[in-house]
């Protein structure tokens, strides 16, 4: 039995009730559970999703560019988080088209294809985002981007196919909601390719959290009773 997005929510909700918050160095106090698991079975925890924006993001990772600069035009004005760790030219390590799709990276979702059309059981088909140079390019030229995502694995049984999201870190308002609208495209992408139905997304972390300045989105959805429709 999978925890689910709904389960996600009690977790954090009551460790937030019962001041289980840690101070970080970098980050300052904030809630984290490590090793979770979860099936992502909606699109947000806490809060909404801008769709509009989101929609923008995928579409600069489609187009595989790491300079943020691509995204804030689509977008019409910058995202603070994009600029806060691109590089002095603008660039970043995580534009994820980049990672999943770009020749320069090994053409990862092509590769991932090609081995489910060839061995429809495999256990392969992974998609490998980040690297182990990324220990030293993480900050060079001013840039602050330590890859988030490890991997994501695509398997398919009985023609279906299950992507299992596999992340060293993972902000769990902000970031579960842009990673998981990207990851849907994707999957959706891939199993059309390979003429399988879309599944699950399963949600590895090894660190999820919640930053102080996100804690209000907990208190509003227990002052709601546990509703997260309009918050």
């Amino acid at each position: 039995m999978h925890n689910t997005v709904a389960d996600v929510r009690a977790i954090f909700a009551g460790m937030h009730e019962r001041g289980e918050h840690i101070d970080t160095i970098k980050s300052g106090k904030m809630l984290e559970v490590q090793g979770l698991a979860f099936v992502a079975d909606e699109n947000n925890i806490f809060g909404k999703l801008n769709h509009e924006y989101a929609d923008c993001e995928v579409e600069w990772f489609k187009s595989m560019s790491r300079n943020v600069d691509g995204l804030f035009h689509m977008w019409g004005k910058k995202v603070q988080i994009w600029d806060m760790i691109a590089d002095n030219n603008r660039n970043v390590n995580s534009n994820y088209g980049y990672l999943a799709m770009h020749p320069d990276n090994g053409s990862q979702t092509d590769k991932v294809i090609a081995t489910l059309k060839r061995d429809r059981t495999s256990r392969q088909a992974a998609a490998i985002y980040t690297r182990p140079s990324i220990h030293e390019e993480w900050n060079v030229d001013g840039m602050s981007d330590f890859i988030c995502t490890n991997a994501v694995m695509y398997n398919v049984r009985d023609d279906v196919l299950t992507t299992t999201v596999q992340m060293r870190s993972n902000d769990i308002i902000f970031g579960f909601r842009a990673d998981m609208h990207w990851h849907l495209w994707c999957s959706q992408m891939i199993a059309d390719a390979v003429g399988a139905k879309l599944g699950p997304i399963m949600w590895q972390v090894a660190s999820a959290h919640v930053y102080s300045r996100h804690f209000k989105l907990i208190d509003a959805y227990l002052e709601e009773g546990g509703r997260v429709d309009h918050f």
